[in-house]
């Protein structure tokens, strides 16, 4: 009987020791395909995601695409098409297609458009939407107490 309330504790650890989310604060992005692999862990899971202030750059701008993803107004989010590993060396055209579409089905509807008609062709730098406007494109706003 011991043994068997043993690994019930046991098991249930994991449970409460994870939050009910991950909150995300100035994530300065990192590689496609690893991001790209945490997001589908995190959906697996059934985790939601908090960016309720600081930036949210390059490849963390994915977890918007994760259907509990809240944002903050203040926030900050950086948007860029897909780069070669050298950054200033251009990628070829159906690599640079093929990672543009991979992204942008990171997004949600509202995002998606947006990022293939005008976000992805900015590679040098970033283009910068505050959080406010990801709430008015319909991404859910962070409640105030998010720790």
């Amino acid at each position: 009987m011991c043994e068997v309330l043993l690994f019930c504790l046991l098991a249930a650890v994991p449970a409460l020791a994870q939050p009910p989310h991950l909150v995300v604060r100035d994530d300065r992005g990192g590689p496609l395909e690893a991001r790209l692999a945490r997001i589908e862990s995190l959906r697996q899971q059934g985790r939601a995601v908090a960016i309720p202030e600081g930036r949210c750059l390059s490849a963390c701008t994915l977890y918007l695409g994760l259907e509990e993803t809240c944002v903050g107004k203040a926030a900050i989010f950086g948007f860029h098409g897909p780069t070669s590993q050298f950054g200033t060396i251009a990628l070829p055209r159906a690599e640079f297609e093929r990672l543009s579409n991979m992204m942008a089905r990171s997004y949600p509807e509202s995002l998606r458009v947006w990022f293939l008609l005008y976000a992805r062709y900015q590679t040098l730098t970033y283009h910068y939407v505050k959080g406010e406007e990801l709430i008015r494109l319909g991404v859910a706003e962070c409640p105030d107490a998010i720790d």
